[in-house]
């Protein structure tokens, strides 16, 4: 599924029983579990084994809509071409 959504997702799988930290950090207390990390937040999460339709409604749930890329694009550019970054907003 990461090949079809491109650069706007990765997902990163971690072994609980040798990352525990990992796993109390976030709060996990069933497996499998999936959360959506946005600017270093959780805004989203599931538990539990979803079948692969599902997934993809999540996934496509959280994914930044065009708008957000754009802003995300502008604030990039704001320090270096305030133009390019007005334009874009």
């Amino acid at each position: 599924m990461e090949r079809e959504w491109g650069w706007r997702w990765v997902r990163a799988k971690a072994d609980t029983g040798k990352r525990s930290e990992i796993a109390s950090g976030f709060g996990v207390r069933s497996i499998p579990a999936g959360f959506a990390v946005r600017d270093g937040k959780v805004v989203d999460s599931f538990v539990g084994v979803l079948p692969e339709a599902s997934i993809r409604a999540w996934i496509d749930r959280i994914m930044p809509t065009p708008a957000e890329v754009l802003a995300r694009k502008a604030q990039d550019l704001e320090a270096t071409d305030p133009s390019a970054a007005e334009a874009l907003y």
